[in-house]
């Protein structure tokens, strides 16, 4: 993926509305610092609709655009994943640790899809919390904001019993809300400072899925992938319907 460089050009129109599940504590407009090895200049951004980037983007400043007052400094200091849909960007908005998920227009259906599905999910604790999304006026890319919630697991194998265990029933909460993730692997899945999992890259999922453990392709491969087990059930854990 190429994200475009290029400097907005402000102007005038109606005040923008932020996508569902907002941050209330998060100002309309933020300043952008790309990642070394940009050499660029800071970009303005601003908060953006669902329908602003389904209809392509037809966005324009706000007539209080830009603030008086100099917005929030959202800084990105490492590149953490380059893909063919998004770049995925580690950084601080004023010292809270963010990341940020940059679409170029061309990749904005799966920047949709992963809106929609963050919004669904939005009462699970084991999804970060969906900040909104911010673009800059050229409508070139779009940054998904979204909490940091720490490294990637990696490999399954890293994984204690009880984590594994956590992560399945993770798994099944997504699914009992109709979504299936549908690229649940382990640099999909996030560890916090106090060991907590997060799930987390909803670009390929799907909305309004409905299914039963026992039968769901998904929560299958995720169990024999996990390696569990009723013989891993001694700490009187009930197992999971597709075990009984």
């Amino acid at each position: 993926m190429h994200v475009s460089l290029s400097q907005p050009q402000p102007s005038s129109s109606s005040s923008v509305q932020t996508p569902g599940r907002e941050d209330k504590g998060l100002p309309d407009h933020l300043m952008f610092i790309f990642p070394r090895p940009f050499s660029q200049e800071p970009q303005l951004i601003q908060k953006v609709t669902r329908s602003q980037i389904q209809e392509g983007m037809a966005l324009e400043y706000s007539s209080s655009a830009p603030p008086d007052c100099s917005p929030p400094t959202l800084s990105m200091h490492t590149t953490l994943r380059s893909g063919e849909e998004a770049v995925v960007n580690r950084g601080t908005l004023d010292g809270r640790p963010v990341v940020a998920k940059l679409y170029e227009v061309g990749c904005f259906a799966s920047l949709l899809r992963e809106l929609d599905a963050y919004e669904c999910l939005r009462s699970l604790r084991s999804i970060p919390k969906c900040l909104g999304v911010f673009a800059p006026s050229h409508r070139a890319w779009a940054a998904l904001l979204l909490e940091d919630k720490g490294d990637s697991v990696g490999e399954w194998e890293g994984l204690s019993l009880d984590e594994r265990w956590a992560l399945y029933e993770a798994a099944t909460d997504i699914h009992a809300a109709g979504v299936i993730h549908c690229d649940l692997q382990g640099n999909n899945v996030v560890r916090d400072s106090r060991g907590r999992l997060y799930i987390i890259d909803f670009g390929y999922s799907y909305l309004d899925h409905c299914c039963e453990p026992q039968t769901c392709d998904e929560l299958l491969s995720l169990l024999r992938r996990l390696a569990l087990t009723r013989d891993d059930d001694e700490d009187g854990r009930e197992s999971p319907p597709c075990l009984r």
